[in-house]
Formats: structure tokens, sequence, C-alpha cells
């Protein structure tokens, strides 16, 4: 290999002798096919495309940079394949870009170089030998690794920009894609639900089925184990709290630290008289409780239903012994400081066996089952009449369904990104350009996050386009061909090296992570 002296001044006789003798070593393995490894792969290196390699350090380097700490060795193998395949795809295009002649000269690549900003002089802005030589002894990167570094790039730009050549759009497509972005639509939809009536006697009747058959025992049986809790609790109040900290309580914060117990019990008592003539509980919450989750979400000091799992022991027995919901406690001598509780609510006790609850476990089983079957029923139904020829049939299955139209909000145009009520807008968008009249549907069901959708048109608003519009709708036109084509084009070339076993990856790399 050799470097250009005259516009890469900056590199030593050393690095020329070593690209020499590394230029003759691949030479020998061209001619002769030996290498050191039993695979075909020298140890150090990760991956080979034709002429083209992944050293092992400039894998490792790859994978660092992702900042990824995988502790699982599947993992670990996961992200060495991710950062090795996306190296592997950029050396394909380098490899192409050499074989058609639109890889880089050595004066181009010294070029290159000499422009990273890391070399320039600040007030110069011109390249620094000794900014080089300084990245070159720190060790990040060999002179050669820089250099291959650089016939890779500048290959990897021409090749991008071959595949980016312009691309003439004719003036009636681009003028038909300006009026479509131009145009705005009214929609309203129809949610293909099936009644909450049909479900639950469709689940019934399955789930006397289910239960009738004795191979869902053992089914029954883990699904009552993982909500026996559920099915067998303590009664529980639940509660309302304001916590009046002091420097001698656990976790206290701020103003709480500079009071005394016997100043916080005095600022317990006057709230107390303060919620005895009937001041709004849940305000003094949010503005005199010491509780850090009452500060930060203005909760009304809402514990919510208490066990002992939630709440510590003074508070819980002083809670259970309120016997009415608004009943008010007398300041709770707790370890977090005083508490004033006030009962909001309360749940009775559960106790149900297996016997007790396997009709309802049964039902919850095979709901969603039971659910999707009904949807998929609704969709058939409708989906088959959605020709404008059949309205009549239309609005008469609907109606027995219970199927209603449902304005969207805001008219819908090709930028619209998402519809409120509906989810992607992409999907919707694309069928709009069929609608002509309003009243027009959609021809197919448009199933979006997770629900069944029809879609009819109310108003379509066609904007008049102008020379510039066009202009504009041309170099969109271009520049979307352009990107399709050129991503088209990667994966093709990727296939047809894959094809010809021309990748080869070192298969020891996924035996065991390094």
């Amino acid at each position: 290999m050799r470097l250009s002296t005259q516009i890469w001044r900056g590199i030593s006789a050393r690095s020329i002798l070593i690209g020499i003798v590394t230029f003759c070593a691949v030479a020998a393995f061209t001619v002769t096919g030996v290498t050191t490894s039993m695979q075909g792969l020298d140890a150090n290196v990760a991956a080979k495309v034709g002429n083209q390699t992944v050293s092992l350090k400039s894998l490792q380097m790859a994978v660092q940079r992702q900042n990824r700490r995988e502790n699982d060795e599947a993992a670990r193998s996961a992200a060495i394949r991710t950062a090795l395949d996306s190296m592997v795809q950029e050396l394909v295009v380098v490899e192409e870009a050499n074989r058609i002649g639109w890889g880089a000269a050595d004066i181009e690549v010294a070029d290159w170089i000499r422009k990273i900003p890391i070399f320039q002089d600040e007030n110069s802005k011109s390249f620094d030998r000794k900014r080089y030589d300084n990245f070159v002894k720190s060790g990040q990167m060999s002179e050669l690794e820089l250099f291959q570094e650089g016939r890779q790039s500048i290959a990897t730009q021409k090749y991008g920009t071959l595949l980016g050549l312009d691309t003439q759009i004719p003036a009636k497509l681009a003028e038909e894609y300006a009026k479509r972005t131009a145009s705005s639509w009214k929609i309203e939809f129809m949610e293909l639900a099936p009644a909450n009536t049909a479900i639950e006697k469709a689940a019934k009747d399955r789930a006397a089925s289910y239960l009738a058959d004795s191979a869902n025992t053992a089914a029954l049986q883990k699904a009552y184990d993982e909500r026996k809790a559920e099915f067998n609790r303590p009664a529980a109040p639940e509660l309302s709290s304001i916590l009046v900290a002091h420097k001698d309580a656990q976790l206290a914060q701020g103003e709480a630290k500079q009071r005394s117990k016997e100043d916080a019990l005095k600022t317990a008592q006057n709230i107390v008289k303060q919620l005895n003539s009937k001041e709004d509980f849940a305000k003094l919450a949010n503005t005199l409780s010491d509780d850090v989750k009452t500060k930060t979400t203005k909760n009304g000091g809402s514990l919510g239903f208490v066990d002992e799992t939630s709440l510590d022991p003074a508070s819980l027995a002083a809670g259970r012994a309120l016997s009415a919901n608004g009943n008010i406690s007398e300041p709770v001598d707790t370890e977090f400081g005083y508490r004033i509780l006030k009962r909001t609510g309360y749940r009775e006790a559960v106790t149900r066996s297996f016997d007790d609850a396997k009709a309802e476990l049964a039902e919850s089983l095979v709901r969603p089952e039971v659910t999707a079957a009904q949807k998929k029923e609704v969709a058939g139904r409708v989906e088959g009449l959605l020709g404008s020829a059949q309205t009549a049939e239309f609005d008469k299955v609907t109606k027995e369904l219970g199927l209603q139209w449902k304005p969207v909000a805001e008219p819908v145009n090709v930028e619209t990104r998402f519809i409120q009520d509906l989810g992607q807008a992409e999907p919707v968008v694309q069928s709009l350009f069929t609608l002509r009249n309003p009243g027009d549907k959609i021809s197919k069901v448009l199933s979006l996050s997770g629900k069944n959708f029809i879609v009819r048109l109310v108003e379509r608003t066609n904007k008049p386009v102008d020379a510039a519009a066009i202009d504009a709708a041309r170099d969109v036109q271009g520049s979307q061909t352009r990107s399709r084509f050129a991503t088209d084009a990667r994966r093709k070339l990727y296939d047809i090296y894959s094809e010809n076993k021309e990748i080869r990856r070192n298969a020891s790399l996924f035996a065991k992570a390094p």
C-alpha cells in the first residue's frame, strides 16, 4: 500500500514500511488462500466481505459505543451480532464501490484525514501535525487503521452519491402529488365493537362448556392460585392522612427537621380542630401534610385501602378503629410523625374457595377468545356490505349491532400523523384518496390500535395549487424516490453478497462472547 507523501507528509517511514508488508501479506493470501484460522478467517478478524475486513478491535470498539453493559451471555452475543451486522452491511457497500471503480485513492484519503476536525489548529484552521501525532500515540487508532477508516468512509460516500443521483419526476405526477398534499378530509368513523351484552352471554355459554370439561381443571386451579390474594383478603378501611413530621421522625424533610415533637403534636391537634370545624380534609392535606407523596401529587392525602403491607401498625390500628366513613382520628404517634386519619371507604373481607370462584375464573379465561370471535364476526358482517350499492342493508345491520358513526374532531391531511380516537393516520389517509363524494366509505375494515373501524367521508377540500407548489412537490417526490431506491439497492446488494457467500463471519464470536 503506497501512501501519497505529496499530500500526506505526516506519515512516517515506519508506517509506509508496515503498509508495504501488509499489502504483500494480502497479496500472498490472494494467491495461496492460506490463513491462520481453520474457518478461513484470521483470529483477529471478526468478518470479511470480499477484500474488506472487520477487525476484532473495531468490533469491540463498536460494541463499546453502544454503551450497553449486558450481564446475560445471550444479550452480549446479541449486542455483538447487531454491531457486526451493521459493520458488514457498510463493508458490502465499500467492496462494491471498489469493484466498480468508485473506491478511494490515496490522495483522497490523505485529504480526508487532513480535514478531520480534531487534527485542525484552532487558529489557522489547517492541519496540525502535532495533534495528529498525539492522536496516534494515544493508541486509539493506528495510522493504518485511520487510513483504512478513510478509505471506507469515502467509498461509502461515493456509492451513496451514485445511488442518490437526481431523479426526474414527470410534471403531471408532481402536479397530482401537489394536489393530494393540498387535500384535506372531514371524516367520521364507526368502531366495530360487539355489544357488551353479546359478549357477556357468549362468555357465560362458553364458560359453562369450559367448566364441564375436566381437562380444564388444572388450568382453573392455576388461575385460582395466581389470584388467591384477590379471592381471600381481610376487611380493609380506605383512609386519607395528614402527616405532621418532626426532627426525630423517620424520613423528615424540610421545615419538619427543625420542628420538635411537642410542636408537631400541637400542630396536629390544631389541624384536628380545623377539621372538626368542617374544614376540607383534602385541601388541608395538600397544603399542610409532610407526606412526600401528598406534596408531590396533591392527592388529598389518599392512602387507598390499607393493610399490614402498606401502613405502619399504629396508623393501621387507628384507621381500623374508625367505625364509619367520614370519621377522623385524633393525632396518632408514629415513627414518621403524628398522623391524622380520615376513613373514606371500607372494603369487606372476602373468602372464596376454589369451588366458589371457578365459574368466574372460567369466564375470565374464555373471555379474550370470545371477545376476539365476536369482534371478528361483527367485522365480517359489516365488511361485506361496504359497497355503495348496499347502503340500505348496511344501515340495517349496523343498527341491529348498535353501531353508530362518530365524527373525527379535526380534518386530516397527508401530514397528519395521529388521529384522535383512531390511532396512526397513515392507513386511513392512504385510503381516503379513493373517496370522492360525501358518504363514501373506505372499502375495507381498518385495524388500528387493536380495534376495528370503518371510515366514511363527510367533506373533502381541494385547495388550488400553483407552480411553486408543484415544484416543491417535485422536490419532495424526488427525495423520497431516491431514498427508497438507495435503501432497496443496499438491501439487494447485501442479499447478492450473501447468496454468493462473499460474507464470512467469525463463528467463534457467538459461541462465547469475549
